[in-house]
């Protein structure tokens, strides 16, 4: 068995959460024998003809995706914030990449979709029914004072428009969102930026058709910031808990995470809901993840600064759950410019691990946190690997699904490179060269298994 090559990953000592929990500071390259995933990659461009950039939404086509149209079970699809000219809120596009099918090259990323709406965003999602839900904030010149009345536009899975919600009230800005979703019936919960609301949309989901039964407002009194970076800062990630009816907040303006109750049921509005976790430490949360073992996960990086230096306390945090929903923080990885995390059984273990990315690592001294692969231990210990070309794209968004039907979990991130925000000069050139990527990491776990099982036959 091939040695691991051991490399720093991060040199900031862990704050007093170390006392609760404990990580390897070390993180290790995986090789073809160890590790659940890595590296197993496939690299692709997200930029379509039109020249479109910043892929901002990523989601999964989920096995069980209907038949018949121009995505399918595995396929990946990305949304575009950004036209060819780098201006933020101008992007129409959403690409497809299909894992088995040609690696594009700028320029040739494959269309599915093309909005006649601009600023396509994180509110991208898939309705199991056979469609897809994508959000837009539009400008006409990237900055806050342009923005205009964005729009949550249902798609078909052959590419096509059937329906385009716009209201004022209720969905003036959709910036992100989350599904429950239950096949015939499903409910979008959509956090609008500009006024610091979040709504929550009943659906019915029809074989042709998707029609909107109700708009409720269930939370608001967000703290809304224009933003040169961001174009503007608002509640953002959004968790929710169907056990207890429970949606989680991450308001980045804010840098607290909200509980809203009833999510589900509510006919009126909450004033943000009820704070869980609030801390000096806890700057510009930005994803958020409820686990499935009833905990949240916590990404926050400072995402509104256009410089971002290295500051201790950005990272990786999980909050437990004591069992009555009152939250402490009880792990700290600390993660210069953490943007997103997943948690879920990578390995097949049984306990979840964590895959996060960093939208402004430390580049001079550790451009491998761009990617972190969590792997979990037991007993709040993990252990940390990442791997030599996940410096190839700046990770701007991430998601997770079987892409290849074998029954593990694959990972897809998203990158971009037009931005201001510093990094070494030869790795600029290196993006400008290969353009935005899509990188795919396909788990090796069910392949590793079938090799030693094949292996055990011969054997006996």
């Amino acid at each position: 068995m091939q040695r691991k090559r051991v490399l720093t990953l991060i040199a900031y000592q862990m704050l007093s959460i170390a006392s609760i929990a404990s990580l390897s500071m070390a993180a290790a390259y995986a090789d073809d024998d160890e590790g659940a995933f890595l590296p197993r990659l496939v690299v692709s461009s997200t930029i379509p003809a039109s020249g479109d950039l910043n892929p901002y939404g990523v989601a999964f086509v989920p096995q069980g995706f209907p038949a018949g149209g121009s995505i399918a079970p595995g396929d990946v699809l990305i949304s575009n914030f950004n036209n060819s000219n780098n201006v933020q809120g101008t992007g129409t596009t959403i690409v497809k990449l299909t894992p088995n099918g040609n690696v594009a090259s700028a320029g040739t990323a494959t269309t599915f979709f093309t909005s006649k709406l601009g600023g396509l965003d994180t509110a991208l999602g898939v309705l199991q029914g056979g469609f897809i839900l994508v959000g837009n904030v539009p400008t006409t010149d990237g900055t806050f004072g342009t923005i205009s009345q964005g729009s949550l536009q249902i798609i078909n899975r052959h590419g096509k428009v059937i329906r385009v919600l716009n209201d004022n009230v209720f969905l003036d800005t959709p910036w992100d969102l989350t599904i429950n979703d239950n096949g015939y019936q499903a409910q979008v919960f959509v956090s609008n930026v500009k006024s610091g609301t979040v709504s929550r949309l009943d659906l019915a989901v029809g074989s042709s058709d998707v029609s909107v039964l109700r708009e409720i407002r269930i939370a608001m009194g967000y703290t809304v910031q224009p933003n040169a970076a961001a174009v503007i800062l608002g509640p953002t990630g959004l968790a929710y808990d169907r056990t207890t009816d429970i949606l989680y907040v991450a308001s980045t303006a804010d840098n607290k995470i909200f509980a809203v109750p009833n999510a589900g049921k509510a006919i009126s509005p909450v004033i943000r809901g009820t704070p869980i976790f609030a801390s000096r430490h806890l700057r510009g949360p930005l994803g958020l993840v409820f686990a499935p073992d009833g905990n949240l996960l916590t990404a926050n990086g400072d995402r509104g600064d256009f410089e971002c230096p290295p500051k201790k306390y950005h990272g990786i945090r999980i909050y437990l759950n004591d069992g009555h929903w009152n939250f402490k923080e009880a792990f700290f990885y600390p993660l210069n410019g953490a943007y997103k995390c997943i948690a879920a059984d990578f390995d097949g273990d049984g306990d979840l691990d964590i895959a996060a990315i960093s939208f402004f690592p430390d580049y001079d001294k550790s451009p491998e946190e761009s990617f972190v692969y969590l792997e979990n231990q037991g007993g709040m210990k993990f252990t940390a690997h990442t791997f030599p070309d996940c410096s190839r794209g700046r990770w701007l968004t991430m998601d997770a699904g079987d892409l290849d039907g074998d029954g593990d979990l694959d990972i897809v991130l998203g990158g971009v490179y037009k931005t201001p925000f510093r990094a070494p000069q030869a790795l600029y050139e290196r993006w400008q060269k290969e353009g935005p990527s899509l990188l795919i990491l396909r788990n090796k776990l069910y392949e590793k298994k079938s090799t030693r099982q094949k292996r055990w036959n011969r054997e006996h």
